[in-house]
């Protein structure tokens, strides 16, 4: 699990040049302030990075740092079987 919160905040920080700790109960657009132009971005970058499909995916759905990575954790456990 730590090892994608470092990969989010490194994709994070390639999309606005802002490093922040990426803490796991932290809210994207609250305490990130993350833009959905920004959060689109993000999605996309995390769909390469993690190999993983999020065409059908409701963004919405993501309010925190934890929503992504659960998400990211189950989309990659779907891909192994």
């Amino acid at each position: 699990m730590n090892l994608i919160v470092e990969k989010l905040k490194t994709l994070y920080f390639q999309i606005t040049n802002k490093e922040y700790e990426f803490k796991l109960d932290e809210k994207l657009v609250d305490d990130l302030g993350m833009s959905s132009v920004v959060f689109v971005y993000l999605m996309l970058l995390i769909e390469e990075e993690f190999n993983i499909d999020v065409y059908h995916t409701v963004y919405d759905q993501f309010k925190t740092v934890s929503d992504l990575v659960n998400f990211i954790i189950k989309e990659q456990e779907k891909n192994q079987l």
